[in-house]
């Protein structure tokens, strides 16, 4: 499973997950994932190896209207 997430992440971003989660970096911005908001963050940074700010776009958690 982790070459299959390293493999779509090399794809659509240029680097492999693995490496921005060991350099504690973002794979989509590059930019510091050190700090999160919550242990659910955390594991999907573990995941997807996006930060925190990356996170709240790709999830539109800073958007409670859904219409």
């Amino acid at each position: 499973m982790i070459a299959a997430l390293d493999k779509v992440s090399v794809a659509m971003f240029g680097k492999s997950r693995s490496s921005a989660i060991i350099a504690q970096t973002c794979v989509t911005c590059e930019g510091p994932a050190e700090r999160f908001r919550d242990q659910l963050s955390v594991k999907e940074h573990k995941i997807s190896g996006m930060c925190q700010v990356c996170q709240d776009e790709v999830f539109n958690l800073d958007s409670e209207d859904d219409s």
